[in-house]
């Protein structure tokens, strides 16, 4: 134990400055978790990942012999099963908390 501690100045590059809580700029007037996710994923986001998943679809469409085994998807399926896994992410997170103030989803990333 030091029996005589000297007082060490923390440099200011080692100070982290924090600012007001909240959502900022274009996330400051969003109202619902739509809009919120269409901050992260925006309309040509969600056509590239449709484009890209159909040219999967596209690759193995010949190893099922029925149509209904690979059809190709719009942009809506992709929309919802990307929030659907958020949904879950969520969940798996709620589960590990002790304690749970807020029940409601967290939407983010």
């Amino acid at each position: 134990m030091l029996k005589n501690s000297a007082k060490i100045r923390i440099q200011n590059k080692n100070i982290l400055m924090m600012s007001m809580k909240g959502p900022k700029s274009n996330a400051k007037n969003k109202k619902s978790h739509m809009e919120y996710f269409s901050l992260f994923f925006n309309d040509s986001v969600i056509s590239i990942i449709t484009k890209s998943t159909n040219i999967k679809i596209q690759v193995i469409q010949n190893k099922y012999s029925r149509e209904r085994g690979a059809k190709e998807t719009d942009e809506t399926e992709i929309r919802a099963v990307i929030i659907y896994v958020k949904i879950i992410r969520i969940g798996k997170g709620n589960r590990n908390r002790k304690k749970c103030k807020n029940k409601t989803p967290r939407w983010s990333w």
